[in-house]
């Protein structure tokens, strides 16, 4: 195939199958104009149907739509011989008049033929097998648009384009220009990584960082605390990196996230549930939460990336319902179809039979006890006004097993 090149566009002269390949590995997309038929010197038109050509099967039966589709007085029939030249592919074949008479029929297909270096693509998901992530990727696509999924492990999707990419090494980020970043990851990972992914297409970037940082900046763990501060500290910096090239940002802290079977809070809590059969408590479980759903999570990284209002800004991003742990708890025993067994347990005797039975539920620690009568609760209004939060109420449902 004759294949030249001008600015990043790919056109081919000739397409054979054997060749259309090259074209794809160029990211060449066809896109449907319109339709133009001529027979016995009449010219015929057809509305135009976009498509988007991926493969040598999906080009044949573009090109040939062998029905033609048209207003002629018989069909034609299939044309073995199919070119392209310029924006325009040509199928040659032959069709029988009224009279009985074969005519060789030239249909043309207008074609728009750009690659993706030509055009940026709208959004790049990093951290897109997460479950935030991975939401956004289904929301994206649901609302008709191609966004690139990238994660560190190789991902393979007839519906998804990924791309396997590590933030920790900068030189494999290595994407066509885009208008929106999306990333779910560790912020503090995103800071080196950040001025390899600016493009002059690039608008907004969207991160996930922690209602957290309000909550449990002096935790008594050691751990926490650090964490915290790196969060901190890779906001501030993503701002001035994002403020120094003119692209505004949207930081987002949630709350409590779950997703049933796949978060390791509230999913957490069922399969300890659905493994003992009862709930301990350190107290009387009275602090306040907002527990938010991953999926709302998504639809409103989406709405702020969108809004003019949320550009430059953090939101906190609790969810719809402000109810005590105690009732938390309550309600995964109700999407676990189980009855309500939760035992409080003073304070000095919790951190007593934690130290016992800590090696049985590793992940978790003294502290998550303690916190359960705190008031951990945060304001929506802001971001309802920007970007119209407004997230599910808390009702997990799990079947009748936490990792069903």
């Amino acid at each position: 195939m004759d294949v030249a090149r001008n600015r990043g566009c790919v056109r081919a002269i000739a397409v054979t199958g054997e060749h259309f390949g090259d074209m794809a590995r160029h990211g060449t997309q066809l896109q449907i104009l319109d339709r133009i038929a001529l027979v016995d010197n009449m010219t015929y038109f057809v509305a135009g149907k976009a498509a988007n050509i991926r493969t040598w099967n999906d080009f044949l039966s573009v090109a040939m739509l062998l029905e033609f589709l048209s207003r002629a007085t018989t069909r034609p029939k299939k044309c073995p011989e199919v070119a392209l030249r310029k924006n325009q592919i040509i199928a040659i074949g032959t069709m029988k008049t009224r009279t009985g008479a074969s005519v060789r029929v030239h249909r043309t297909y207008l074609l728009q033929i750009r690659t993706m270096s030509e055009e940026a693509m709208a959004s790049v998901v990093i951290g897109a097998t997460g479950i935030v992530g991975s939401y956004i990727i289904q929301r994206l696509l649901r609302a008709g648009e191609k966004p690139l999924a990238v994660s560190r492990d190789r991902q393979s999707s007839d519906s998804i384009d990924w791309m396997q990419a590590d933030l920790l090494s900068p030189q494999t980020l290595k994407f066509q220009p885009f208008e929106t970043l999306y990333c779910t990851a560790p912020a503090s990972l995103l800071v080196d990584a950040l001025p390899s992914l600016l493009n002059p297409s690039l608008k907004r970037v969207v991160i996930f960082t922690s209602s957290s940082i309000d909550t449990k900046m002096n935790s008594e763990i050691k751990s926490e605390r650090e964490l915290l501060r790196s969060l901190v500290d890779a906001e501030q910096k993503i701002k001035a990196i994002c403020e120094q090239a003119g692209i505004g940002w949207t930081i987002l802290r949630p709350t409590i996230i779950y997703a049933e079977g796949r978060d390791g809070n509230i999913s957490r809590l069922a399969r300890v549930i659905d493994k003992i059969g009862f709930m301990p408590l350190a107290g009387n479980g009275a602090g306040r939460r907002q527990p938010v759903h991953a999926e709302d999570l998504a639809i409103g990284a989406i709405a702020a990336a969108a809004s003019s209002a949320a550009s430059n800004k953090t939101y906190a991003l609790p969810g719809t319902e402000i109810i005590t742990y105690r009732e938390m708890v309550g309600r995964v025993f109700d999407g676990l179809d189980r009855r309500r067994r939760v035992i409080p347990i003073p304070l000095f005797l919790w951190k007593l039979i934690f130290l016992i039975i800590k090696p049985l539920f590793p992940g978790f620690n003294v502290a998550m006890g303690t916190r359960m009568a705190k008031d951990m609760v945060f304001d929506p209004s802001p971001a309802i006004q920007d970007f119209g939060w407004n997230p599910r109420t808390f009702r997990p449902q799990f079947g009748t097993r936490a990792d069903a």
